[in-house]
């Protein structure tokens, strides 16, 4: 990070480990229980080594990503 660089804020999900009544292994999932802001840096301001290159890229027509993306998001 570059001295004098702000930070842009951003609402990050706070969790909370919760038991699965289902799993008797004791696995437990994670739930969203609230937001808090945190702060981010572009990668435009750094100086740092730089990033590795993305593993999949995604080409084509935004409509057709909408529904991966959901499915990722809301399981």
């Amino acid at each position: 990070m570059r001295k004098d660089e702000k930070g842009i804020s951003v609402f990050a999900p706070c969790t909370q480990a919760v038991p699965d009544a289902d799993d008797e292994d004791e696995k437990k999932a994670r739930r969203v229980v609230g937001f808090k802001i945190v702060y981010v840096f572009d990668v435009s301001q750094n100086d740092g080594k730089p990033l590795p290159e993305a593993p999949i890229v995604a080409n084509g027509d935004d409509n057709e990503f909408l529904p991966v993306l959901e499915g990722i998001a809301f399981p």
